[in-house]
Protein backbone atom coordinates (compact mmCIF):
# COMPACT_ATOMS: atom_id res chain seq x y z
CA UNK A 1 0.00 0.00 0.00
CA UNK A 2 2.83 2.42 0.88
CA UNK A 3 4.51 1.85 -2.49
CA UNK A 4 1.25 2.56 -4.31
CA UNK A 5 0.65 5.72 -2.25
CA UNK A 6 4.10 7.02 -3.16
CA UNK A 7 3.57 6.16 -6.81
CA UNK A 8 0.20 7.90 -7.18
CA UNK A 9 1.30 10.94 -5.15
CA UNK A 10 4.46 11.63 -7.14
CA UNK A 11 4.88 15.39 -7.31
CA UNK A 12 2.19 15.88 -4.66
CA UNK A 13 1.29 15.37 -1.03
CA UNK A 14 0.21 12.46 1.09
CA UNK A 15 -2.21 13.47 3.81
CA UNK A 16 -3.03 11.42 6.87
CA UNK A 17 -5.77 12.13 9.39
CA UNK A 18 -4.98 11.55 13.03
CA UNK A 19 -6.76 13.91 15.41
CA UNK A 20 -5.06 12.80 18.60
CA UNK A 21 -2.36 10.49 19.89
CA UNK A 22 -4.34 10.11 23.13
CA UNK A 23 -6.36 6.89 22.89
CA UNK A 24 -9.11 8.15 25.21
CA UNK A 25 -9.66 11.36 23.27
CA UNK A 26 -9.34 9.60 19.92
CA UNK A 27 -11.85 6.98 21.04
CA UNK A 28 -14.42 9.68 21.86
CA UNK A 29 -14.09 11.33 18.47
CA UNK A 30 -13.97 8.25 16.24
CA UNK A 31 -15.10 4.68 16.01
CA UNK A 32 -11.43 3.70 16.03
CA UNK A 33 -9.16 2.39 18.71
CA UNK A 34 -5.53 2.45 19.76
CA UNK A 35 -4.87 -0.05 16.99
CA UNK A 36 -6.01 2.53 14.44
CA UNK A 37 -3.59 5.11 15.85
CA UNK A 38 -0.75 2.61 15.57
CA UNK A 39 -1.79 1.67 12.02
CA UNK A 40 -1.77 5.31 10.88
CA UNK A 41 1.65 5.92 12.43
CA UNK A 42 2.98 2.72 10.86
CA UNK A 43 1.69 3.90 7.48
CA UNK A 44 3.55 7.19 7.92
CA UNK A 45 6.72 5.28 8.77
CA UNK A 46 6.26 3.00 5.78
CA UNK A 47 5.88 5.75 3.17
CA UNK A 48 8.75 7.75 4.67
CA UNK A 49 11.02 4.70 4.75
CA UNK A 50 10.25 4.13 1.07
CA UNK A 51 11.33 7.66 0.21
CA UNK A 52 8.38 10.02 0.58
CA UNK A 53 9.74 13.28 1.94
CA UNK A 54 8.12 14.53 5.16
CA UNK A 55 7.88 17.95 3.49
CA UNK A 56 5.39 16.32 1.12
CA UNK A 57 3.25 14.88 3.87
CA UNK A 58 0.77 16.46 6.24
CA UNK A 59 -1.38 15.37 9.16
CA UNK A 60 -4.90 16.78 9.26
CA UNK A 61 -6.65 17.36 12.56
CA UNK A 62 -10.35 18.15 12.77
CA UNK A 63 -10.29 20.84 15.44
CA UNK A 64 -12.77 20.12 18.23
CA UNK A 65 -13.08 21.14 21.89
CA UNK A 66 -11.71 17.80 23.17
CA UNK A 67 -8.49 18.55 21.26
CA UNK A 68 -8.21 22.25 22.13
CA UNK A 69 -5.20 23.26 24.17
CA UNK A 70 -2.52 20.78 25.08
CA UNK A 71 -3.73 17.80 23.06
CA UNK A 72 -3.57 19.54 19.69
CA UNK A 73 -0.16 20.97 20.67
CA UNK A 74 1.14 17.51 21.63
CA UNK A 75 -0.15 15.86 18.46
CA UNK A 76 1.05 18.54 16.06
CA UNK A 77 4.37 18.77 17.93
CA UNK A 78 4.86 15.03 17.65
CA UNK A 79 4.26 15.04 13.91
CA UNK A 80 6.63 17.98 13.41
CA UNK A 81 9.45 16.87 15.73
CA UNK A 82 9.31 13.10 15.23
CA UNK A 83 8.00 12.75 11.67
CA UNK A 84 9.06 16.05 10.08
CA UNK A 85 5.47 16.74 9.02
CA UNK A 86 3.33 19.82 9.35
CA UNK A 87 -0.26 19.78 10.61
CA UNK A 88 -3.38 21.22 9.04
CA UNK A 89 -6.28 22.12 11.33
CA UNK A 90 -9.61 21.63 9.59
CA UNK A 91 -12.97 23.00 10.61
CA UNK A 92 -15.34 20.62 12.33
CA UNK A 93 -18.45 19.89 10.28
CA UNK A 94 -21.67 18.67 11.85
CA UNK A 95 -21.65 15.28 10.12
CA UNK A 96 -21.05 11.72 11.21
CA UNK A 97 -20.43 11.31 14.94
CA UNK A 98 -20.38 15.11 15.35
CA UNK A 99 -24.12 15.34 14.62
CA UNK A 100 -24.85 14.19 18.16
CA UNK A 101 -22.09 16.24 19.80
CA UNK A 102 -22.60 20.01 19.57
CA UNK A 103 -20.36 20.29 22.66
CA UNK A 104 -17.39 19.44 20.40
CA UNK A 105 -17.73 22.73 18.51
CA UNK A 106 -14.99 25.15 19.57
CA UNK A 107 -15.97 28.62 20.69
CA UNK A 108 -14.06 31.87 20.48
CA UNK A 109 -11.88 32.30 23.55
CA UNK A 110 -12.09 35.63 25.32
Amino acid sequence: MAKKAIEVSEGGFISVHLDSLDEKIYGKLTTGSGKKIKAILKGVDNVQSLGKSPENMINCITFTKPLAGNDVKRTSGYFFKKKGMRTCLTQMCRTGLALDHPEWIPSILK
